[in-house]
């Protein structure tokens, strides 16, 4: 009885901006659900939501993560739930910039495809380091410097793993659901440049969070020279 107690002071002291981030993707996802043409096929990508919604609740609990890193997990839940109610392939991303700033993004740059799962791709090594960052620096006590490595080599075996998924969903979906799930579009370099764009994004991080957990080192030289 104590831990459960315990537990739900956990939620209830729990960071308000933290809860009512989650309550909105909650909500997000519900609403996601409806008016769409693939039913089957959205559900099928709201596992990653969910899977993402289990750690953000997880946090609330444990409360170790900043706001920053929890919100940055956040912004990209909601990227994926926008992908999973119109489908990656079809999010009318265009169509909202021409109707917001009269900008036709697709003649701009040429694009002969939707880039939503490649700009969603590239997010993810922005939006994911934070997280694991700060949880195996801090849930998992490693040495800061330890964490960044540690943490760019989390984001590319995840883009690995997520891959490899897509993989042995064409095994078993059929090939409707395949490519409304993996949206490759017909490119057979999809995995590839996907993988390539989460390396791009996380390695710009990686650069930072290094030179910033060296001049941390530096700094604590300085206070405490050697006898």
């Amino acid at each position: 009885m104590k831990t459960g107690q315990t537990g739900m002071q956990n939620w209830i002291g729990s960071d308000q901006k933290k809860l009512v981030t989650f309550i909105i993707l909650v909500i997000l996802t519900i609403l996601s659900c409806f008016d769409v043409t693939y039913p089957k096929d959205v559900l099928i990508n709201h596992i990653g939501t969910i899977i993402i919604l289990v750690l953000l609740a997880y946090d609330i609990y444990e409360n170790f993560l900043s706001f920053t890193a929890y919100l940055c997990l956040g912004i990209f839940c909601a990227f994926h739930i926008a992908g999973a109610h119109w489908l990656y392939s079809y999010v009318p991303y265009a169509t909202w910039f021409k109707y917001l700033f009269d900008w036709d993004v697709n003649a701009s740059f040429g694009f002969s495809r939707n880039h939503y799962d490649r700009f969603v791709h590239l997010i993810s090594g922005f939006l994911f380091y934070p997280y694991f960052l700060e949880y195996y620096s801090r849930k998992c006590k490693i040495e800061y410097a330890n964490a960044v490595l540690v943490s760019w080599l989390a984001i590319q075996t995840l883009g690995m793993l997520y891959e490899l998924i897509e993989w042995f969903a064409s095994i078993i979906l059929s090939p409707e659901s395949t490519e409304n799930y993996n949206g490759q579009q017909g490119d057979i370099w999809d995995a590839h440049k996907d993988m390539a764009l989460a390396l791009l994004s996380s390695s710009i991080l990686y650069v930072y969070y290094r030179y910033k957990a060296q001049r941390k080192r530096k700094l604590y030289i300085d206070k405490n020279p050697a006898p």
